[in-house]
């Protein structure tokens, strides 16, 4: 995986139809760290201390796969205006793109918000693969991993073999949606493979 570049629009997103996957979350949800362990790298993207530093769509390419690094939501200290434009940002890039799949992570110790739940029916409504990433289970104790991650699930009507915890499990499947010939496979495939199901109406 290789940065490709940043952008402060979608419109300025190169359009040459490449598989697009989009990843989105909370500031601080861990979306640096998660490219860094895609990439196999430790500082591809860089990680910051301070929460709501991703202002800019960072593009970055494996093979012919871009992923969409979009701004983090829900920085308590941004200004309306400042968050009204990230979310601008990233309702840009959901609702007039062509993406194959969105990513949402989820920090495991944290229930969907109003904006999560947007992000998930947006996709269902467009057709768009929706994945669930589940982040920070290295800060619950091992027996709240389970409970949490039955809820998580539940909080987005999703089965728990639906929830991904690792870049490993998340390659593979973003390889099964691109039915990459096996020449050119992202990571080993898993046995087995979850079926993504569309919430029952609320």
């Amino acid at each position: 995986m290789n940065f490709e570049l940043s952008v402060p629009d979608a419109s300025l997103l190169p359009d040459d139809k490449l598989f697009e996957v989009a990843l989105v979350g909370r500031s601080n949800v861990g979306k640096s760290t998660f490219i860094n362990q895609l990439a196999g790298q430790k500082s591809l993207a860089f990680v910051s201390k301070t929460p709501g530093s991703t202002k800019l769509i960072n593009a970055y390419r494996l093979k012919d796969i871009r992923f969409l690094d979009l701004p983090g939501f829900g920085f308590a200290k941004a200004s309306k205006v400042e968050a009204r434009k990230l979310e601008e940002t990233i309702r840009s890039v959901l609702e007039d793109r062509d993406i194959g799949a969105v990513a949402l992570l989820n920090d495991m110790r944290r229930s969907p918000g109003d904006l999560e739940e947007w992000i998930r029916d947006i996709s269902f409504q467009r057709g768009i693969n929706f994945l669930v990433v589940a982040t920070k289970s290295d800060k619950l104790k091992k027996n709240e991993i389970k409970p949490s991650l039955k809820k998580l699930a539940s909080s987005y009507g999703l089965e728990e073999s639906d929830i991904i915890l690792d870049s490993k499990s998340f390659l593979s499947r973003i390889n099964r949606l691109v039915r990459l010939s096996p020449g050119q496979d992202l990571s080993s495939a898993p046995a087995g493979e979850a079926k993504i199901k569309r919430p029952d109406p609320q």
